[in-house]
């Protein structure tokens, strides 16, 4: 991203400071994903649930990505909508 565009990103609130990370459906998912973490764990061992933890951090890194390429893309896509002030009056 250019540096005007991460400037931008780094001041927008972080997801867990918004509405939806404090939303029911997003408490059920994280108690979901613990569950299945727990129960790997008593199958697999916890070797197999670390793995599974690193690759959870993997796509969380994949994730921010695609948060960016999207915040990014929002943003060219608002700027090419603006109307100039010149034609507002």
């Amino acid at each position: 991203m250019t540096p005007h565009i991460e400037q931008l990103y780094v001041r927008t609130p972080r997801f867990d400071e918004g509405d939806l990370y404090r939303s029911e459906a997003y408490s059920q998912l994280s108690v979901r994903q613990m569950q299945l973490l727990r129960q790997a764990a008593a199958l697999f061992g916890e070797d197999a649930a670390k793995l599974l933890e690193d690759y959870a951090e993997v796509l969380y890194d994949q994730a921010e990505m695609e948060c960016r390429h999207f915040f990014r893309q929002g943003y060219i896509a608002g700027r090419s909508e603006m109307i100039p002030s010149s034609r507002l009056g």
